[in-house]
């Protein structure tokens, strides 16, 4: 909970450190779409091991496809979807961007990964609607959804919110410890 603390403060009382970091990766993601998202992010990291998972694949008819490149271009995540039949890729957030770029109907397809059945955009985005409020539901129903942390509690951390640095030995871990218990008691 300290670290949450911390890392609030981290954008209220931005240093120097912060600042350069923070125009870096800026600068970066001028220079390199997405640079944070591609090559940095734990989150997009987790999205992309989610995605070799997903029951739904985006499919290109070859067929109906005029290789107009517009779809490859609208990807955010510079997948060439293009070229290849089935999109797979960590990369893919199934965001759709290719598919309303494209403007052939029925070339780029959301289908099911098992029966290989269309699925509409609107049911696909109903179906991660209910996935994220079943994971609630289920985190409320196992009592894992809240912390037990009181409001009084933080607003005790937030008063010496100053004097916590981060431990770079164990010394300082073992302070910031009893520190930690003494606000407790």
């Amino acid at each position: 909970m300290l670290l949450i603390l911390k890392c609030i403060c981290f954008f209220a009382k931005i240093t120097q450190f912060s600042l350069i970091v923070i125009s870096t990766l800026f600068f970066l993601s001028i220079v390199i779409r997405n640079f944070w998202c591609r090559y940095l992010c734990p989150y997009g990291a987790l999205l992309g091991l989610i995605s070799f998972f997903s029951p739904t694949r985006i499919k290109r008819d070859t067929e109906l496809c005029i290789n107009c490149s517009l779809c490859s271009k609208a990807c955010p995540s510079r997948i060439k979807v293009d070229k290849v039949k089935t999109v797979l890729s960590d990369e893919c957030t199934s965001c759709l961007s290719c598919v309303d770029a494209c403007p052939v109907k029925d070339t780029l397809q959301i289908k099911d990964r098992f029966f290989n059945k269309t699925i509409n955009k609107k049911h696909a985005a109903v179906g991660v609607i209910v996935v994220y409020f079943l994971f609630v539901l289920v985190g409320i129903i196992f009592g894992r959804w809240n912390n037990k942390i009181s409001a009084q509690e933080y607003r005790e951390y937030y008063k010496i919110i100053n004097s916590l640095g981060h431990p770079t030995n164990n010394s300082q871990i073992n302070d910031l410890n009893k520190k930690a218990e003494q606000l407790q008691n």
